[in-house]
């Protein structure tokens, strides 16, 4: 890319300019002054527009940060705007995501919308007139094997004065940003919550539910922002799909935030209402990475709805975890006088609490020995 500042080494065809990581420029505030105008960058700058928070590759969001230029001369001026990075560093006078004051950086309520409103190559400064420039940065082509590197490139204004004053300038204003992509990982593909009874009434007292846990992890060095959809249902109806912070026991509401390579652990809940019908129940879950519409993924959800006279409240399980044999617990051999001790486990099945009482059988005649 010529008139970049690219290294060596750059993969062919790759757009944009890669450089090693490098320490951020120490915050001062600094202004460049030229002959005919000056560019002021924001307070945390220094000799470069730098935007010191990683941007994230994703869903065309830009990361924004405010200039100001001065008209030092008693004329009008027209000041053309560039960069060696066209198609990705955008130019705005106003731009309504950005607040006085705010830092350089992507937030999570971005109007997407206002970021490409109003885009402008060139602006014209009366006398002595002083304005503000939004530049826009929205990185493309950044491989997904790269998870973290570090961007340069020039922005450029060639100042131009009347004929009378025949005066004109190039001011070259170094830019830097961090890139990395956003990286989400789920634990499961699927799942299966076996039996699942149907309310007991229409009030729906005497329903159940079960639940399963999932896992969502943050694999990069940035904040990860996710969301839980639920898809359209398959093969039944009057099935709710509930999903809790399996740590506090709340329901989630709103989006998930998960600190960089960190985790959170999701209970998802079944459960049935009077409208629903005896048989297969299929619904796809989407975890939706906000950051990066590329890195979404699904779970399929399965459940066969019975009637609550043939759903088993409890499972009993052989101590190694397989299910009992169909003809029940065998005792073997078993000899006058001697005990004889098998071991197996009982499981809820459900995600309530349930009270459980062991009862024996009555004492067996001896005929039946």
């Amino acid at each position: 890319m010529s008139g970049g500042r690219g290294v060596e080494g750059l993969t062919a065809g790759f757009p944009l300019p890669i450089l090693p990581q490098q320490p951020l420029p120490s915050p001062t505030s600094p202004v460049a002054v030229a002959s005919v105008i000056a560019v002021e960058l924001p307070e945390g700058c220094r000799d470069s527009l730098t935007l010191p928070d990683v941007v994230v590759v994703c869903r065309g969001r830009a990361a924004l940060a405010q200039l100001k230029l001065t008209n030092l001369r008693d004329c009008a001026v027209t000041v053309e705007l560039g960069s060696t990075l066209p198609g990705q560093i955008f130019f705005q006078l106003h731009n309504e995501n950005l607040r006085p004051g705010n830092p350089p950086r992507q937030k999570e309520n971005f109007n997407e919308m206002f970021n490409t409103l109003g885009l402008i190559t060139q602006l014209a400064l009366g006398p002595l007139e002083t304005t503000p420039l939004v530049v826009s940065f929205r990185p493309t082509g950044v491989p997904r094997s790269l998870v973290r590197t570090e961007v340069t490139a020039d922005i450029t204004f060639n100042v131009s004065a009347s004929a009378e004053l025949r005066a004109s300038q190039r001011v070259v204003v170094p830019f830097r940003a961090r890139v990395c992509h956003s990286v989400m990982e789920v634990d499961v593909a699927e799942l299966d919550f076996g039996r699942v009874p149907l309310a007991a009434s229409a009030e729906g007292s005497g329903s159940s539910s079960r639940a399963k846990d999932f896992t969502i992890r943050n694999k990069a060095d940035v904040p990860l922002r996710a969301r839980l959809l639920s898809g359209t249902q398959r093969g039944g109806r009057g099935v709710v799909v509930d999903f809790v912070d399996f740590e506090l026991q709340t329901p989630l509401r709103g989006d998930l935030h998960v600190p960089p390579y960190g985790s959170v652990q999701i209970q998802a809940r079944v459960r049935t209402t009077a409208e629903a019908s005896v048989g297969n129940f299929l619904q796809t879950v989407v975890v939706d990475n906000l950051n990066d519409d590329r890195n979404a993924h699904l779970i399929e959800v399965h459940a066969y709805l019975t009637q609550p006279n043939q759903e088993a409240w409890l499972e009993l399980l052989s101590p190694e975890g397989g299910s009992l044999p169909a003809a029940g617990l065998s005792f073997g051999q078993c000899y006058r006088g001697h005990s004889t001790n098998r071991a197996l486990v009982v499981r809820n099945t459900t995600a309530d609490v349930l009270s459980v009482q062991l009862q024996a059988p009555p004492e067996l005649h001896s005929s039946e020995l």
